[in-house]
C-alpha cells in the first residue's frame, strides 16, 4: 500500500494543493510511512507485488502468474472499466494467459494506481502489447515519483500553503502503551509504559524536523486515539495541538 498510494495519493494530493495557494491545509505524515518511502527510493525495499509488477513476464512461474490473476485487479470495478484492454483482460482470467496478456496485466495495474496526472498518456493510448522497454520505464517512473514525495512536501510547507503535523514514530496507540487499562480496569493485561509512548512522540518530532526543516506544531494521534495521560505527553514532547473525532 505504502508504494500503490506513493504513485496515486501522497504526491498528487499535495501538488494539488499547490493550484490553490489561499487553501491552506495541513497534511499529517507518519514516520514511519516515511521511512518506507526511502527504501523505496532507494530500490531497497522488499515487496513481493512491486517486484511482480515490474518482473520479465516471459520469466514468470506458475505461482507468479497465478499471483498476477488474483491480485492485479483492483477493488472496485470502476478502477477497471475506463480502460477497455484492463477491462477485457479481467474477462480472460478462467484461461491460460499468455505472456503479452500478463504483461499488459502488470503495466495496466500500475497505470491504473497512478495519479492521473503522472499517468503517461503515451501508454494509455497504446492500451495494450507493453514491451518490456514500456514496462521499465514505467517502474523508473513509480521510483521517481516516490522520490519526488518527501521534497514536494518540503517545498509546499517552505512556501507557506500547507502545515505538516505528524504521529508517533512507530504508530502505537498511545493510551495504551501509557495505560493498558485506560478505560476498563476489567483489562486482563496490565502494563504502563509511559516513557515508551513519550520516546515515540520526541523520536517523530525530531525526525520530521530533520526531514523537513520545522518542528511540527501538531498531532494526529495514531487512529485519534486521546486519554488524559497521553494528552500530557503531547504537550511535554512540544506539540501545540492534537486533532481526534467526535467518538
Amino acid at each position: 500500500w505504502a508504494y500503490l498510494h506513493a504513485t496515486k495519493d501522497y504526491l498528487g494530493m499535495v501538488n494539488l494543493s499547490g493550484e490553490f495557494p489561499e487553501v491552506h491545509q495541513t497534511f499529517n505524515l507518519v514516520p514511519s510511512l516515511v521511512l518506507q518511502l526511502d527504501d523505496y527510493a532507494r530500490g531497497e525495499a522488499r515487496d513481493p507485488l512491486f517486484d511482480l509488477a515490474f518482473a520479465p513476464a516471459e520469466e514468470l512461474g506458475d505461482v507468479a502468474r497465478e499471483l498476477i490473476v488474483t491480485k492485479f485487479f483492483p477493488v472496485p470495478r470502476t478502477t477497471i472499466e475506463p480502460y477497455p484492454r484492463y477491462a477485457e483482460l479481467r474477462g480472460l482470467r478462467e484461461r491460460p494467459l499468455t505472456v503479452q496478456e500478463l504483461r499488459d496485466i502488470q503495466v495496466w495495474w500500475t497505470l491504473a494506481w497512478m495519479d492521473h496526472g503522472r499517468r503517461p498518456a503515451t501508454l494509455v493510448e497504446k492500451g495494450r502489447d507493453f514491451s518490456l522497454a514500456d514496462q521499465s520505464a514505467l517502474r523508473e517512473l513509480v521510483l521517481q515519483t516516490i522520490r519526488d514525495v518527501v521534497p514536494a512536501y518540503r517545498r509546499h510547507q517552505e512556501q507557506g500553503t500547507i502545515e505538516i503535523s505528524t504521529t508517533p514514530f512507530y504508530h502505537p496507540i498511545l493510551p495504551i502503551l501509557v495505560n493498558s487499562r485506560v478505560d476498563d480496569a476489567g483489562v486482563p493485561v496490565d502494563f504502563q509504559f509511559p516513557e515508551d509512548a513519550l520516546e515515540q512522540l520526541r523520536r517523530a518530532r525530531a525526525f520530521i524536523t530533520d526531514r523537513f526543516g520545522r518542528a511540527p506544531r501538531g498531532l494526529w494521534p495514531s487512529e485519534g486515539s486521546v486519554s488524559e495521560g497521553m494528552a500530557e505527553l503531547v504537550a511535554q514532547a512540544g506539540f501545540e495541538w492534537m486533532a481526534t473525532d467526535e467518538g
